[in-house]
């Protein structure tokens, strides 16, 4: 069958149109790498080594943020003026974790990333011989900059002063001794990377400087493995600030000292004070220790607006004496143990710890307006060390509620006199309720004591808890 000229052009014309319309619709569409729906963008800069003409060799990389620990944010969120405000600063270490995209630096100094998704990253450049450095939670929605500084690193000489400045690295690789003609100087931002099991002796003065620079860090210098401890001995008005100190078999050991730490972390890296009088310790978080803070014949301590976490034992006094408030003290085998010690202890949140506080061993402790919530035991009256003098303990005015066994627990036979427990709320009214919660004489005939309950509350105390 023969179609006629017009039906030809007719369907000719339908099909150019159709052509052109398929064209102009494919070029005003948005593609995956078109310039309106490009979801890549270029991340660029410039290393430089100081003191180098060469900065070749320098490895840049970005990161993915690290997950916050939601139970600390909590806390952060709820109490923000206690402890410290963790962040990628004070969480993250690139050295365990992997790379999004990675480059090196051309003999200029400069990189490049290409089609690095939009976002927000870490970015970290880094050498050997020179340490690293990071620029923390850099949001990167469009094509970026960023320019970075290298030291090279530092070791400890015999010279009068040594200087680290921010962002360099001070390498501690075995024992060392700063003797006491000797100041170690840290600026904000300073790194100091301890060896296997070292140990550094500072009988010199150690100053922590320009903390607006960022934290000071104390660290392994091998990821695997942990540094022993740092000893300072005889330091009397330096306030120790923003740093960050992780993963020491020891910690910190203080002699003779006026110790003054704040705004401080300490991660598996406890802190030890003997013979410190007048010491303070504020806003810091201590998690992870096995003895948190240790303090060793120490008098008129303040310890106030702290964070111990997830620590074996939080704080640890023996004959010691000072006052303890305003600190949260959340999922600690013991939050709190004093051995013959005196200790006010007012206005602190425990939370979740197998033994809140135990009062033992020749302790005086007076124990009002806290806020014990969730702990297996809240208080326990008991013996550590071997030690078997009678503590005495006044326990009034505090919030107790869903302890998991005992808000109260006696287990020290040598405890003759009742203890005073009045005028604290155990969230019932039910006297039988609350003396099932409590474990004395009543409980145990090879006991001598009972805690005195009465005059009980039948209304949440409210200014008990951290204020």
């Amino acid at each position: 069958m023969k179609l006629n000229n017009r039906f030809l052009f007719s369907l000719f014309l339908f099909l150019i149109f159709n052509l052109f319309s398929l064209i102009f619709l494919g070029g005003c569409s948005k593609s995956g790498n078109g310039p309106d729906n490009d979801n890549t963008v270029t991340v660029s800069g410039k290393v430089t080594l100081e003191g180098e003409s060469d900065h070749s060799g320098v490895t840049v990389s970005l990161y993915k943020p690290v997950e916050l620990d939601t139970a600390l944010v909590r806390i952060n969120q709820q109490y923000p003026g206690i402890g410290v405000q963790i962040s990628q600063e004070t969480e993250f270490d690139h050295r365990t974790q992997t790379p999004v995209a990675t480059t090196t630096t051309a003999s200029d100094g400069s990189w490049s990333i290409d089609g690095v998704a939009k976002g927000t990253y870490n970015v970290v450049a880094e050498k050997e011989g020179w340490g690293w450095v990071t620029e923390y939670e850099q949001n990167i929605p469009n094509n970026s900059t960023y320019n970075l500084h290298l030291f090279p690193e530092q070791f400890i000489t015999n010279d009068q002063t040594i200087e680290v400045l921010p962002s360099q690295h001070l390498v501690v690789p075995n024992n060392m001794t700063l003797n006491q003609t000797q100041t170690l100087i840290l600026n904000g931002g300073s790194v100091v990377r301890f060896g296997p099991n070292v140990t550094l002796n500072i009988d010199g003065e150690l100053k922590l400087q320009n903390p607006t620079d960022g934290y000071i860090f104390f660290i392994n210098d091998e990821v695997d493995s942990k540094w022993r401890e740092v000893k300072i001995s005889n330091q009397i008005n330096e306030i120790i600030k923003k740093l960050i100190s992780k993963n020491a078999s020891e910690g910190i050991k203080y002699f003779d000292s006026i110790v003054q730490i704040t705004n401080s972390i300490f991660v598996d890296c406890n802190i030890n004070v003997s013979r410190g009088n007048f010491s303070s310790i504020k806003n810091i978080l201590i998690k992870n220790t096995t003895r948190g803070i240790g303090y060793s014949g120490c008098d008129s301590l303040s310890i106030e607006k702290n964070i111990f976490f997830s620590n074996e034992k939080g704080l640890v006094t023996s004959e010691s004496s000072g006052e303890l408030k305003n600190s949260y003290f959340y999922r600690n085998e013991v939050g709190v143990e004093l051995e013959v010690s005196n200790f006010e202890i007012k206005n602190n949140n425990f939370e979740g710890n197998i033994i809140g506080f135990n009062n033992s061993s020749g302790s005086e402790s007076m124990v009002f307006l806290n806020e014990f919530k969730n702990n297996d035991h809240a208080f326990q009256v008991g013996i550590v060390g071997g030690r078997f003098e009678p503590p005495i303990s006044t326990v009034n005015q505090n919030n107790f509620f869903n302890t998991n066994n005992f808000h109260l627990y006696l287990d020290n036979i040598n405890v003759i006199q009742d203890i005073d427990a009045q005028s604290n709320f155990f969230d019932s009214s039910s006297i039988q309720l609350i003396q099932q919660k409590i474990y004395d004489m009543n409980d145990n005939t090879n006991l001598k004591a009972v805690f005195d309950i009465s005059n009980f509350s039948l209304n949440k105390i409210v200014n008990a808890g951290i204020q």
